[in-house]
């Protein structure tokens, strides 16, 4: 019965340590997604003071259109996120 009960204590504990690695990965990855500067989001179109209107993990972004061509709704652009305000591209 001992050996049962430290076998069981061991998997328990190799159990802990892997889903431990696991929570530390998935944050790594969430924080490095948060940080990172270019994302495709989803065009929205204008609002009502001509700002552009971009979709990015269910958040409506407001931002800069740096482009002259027209785009249908829905479709995917470039979203480039500064410090300076966010600014919508597609070619």
């Amino acid at each position: 019965m001992a050996i049962d009960d430290s076998l069981l204590a061991g998997l328990q504990t190799f159990q802990d340590l892997v889903r431990s690695e696991q929570h530390e990965n998935a944050a790594a990855a969430q924080q490095n997604k948060r940080k990172q500067a270019d994302v495709t989001a989803r065009w929205l179109g204008f609002d009502e003071n001509g700002m552009g209107r971009a979709e990015y993990e269910g958040v409506i972004v407001t931002c800069h259109v740096i482009s002259n061509k027209s785009k249908q709704k829905f479709a995917q652009i470039n979203l480039r996120r500064t410090k300076l305000g966010n600014y919508c591209d597609w070619q």
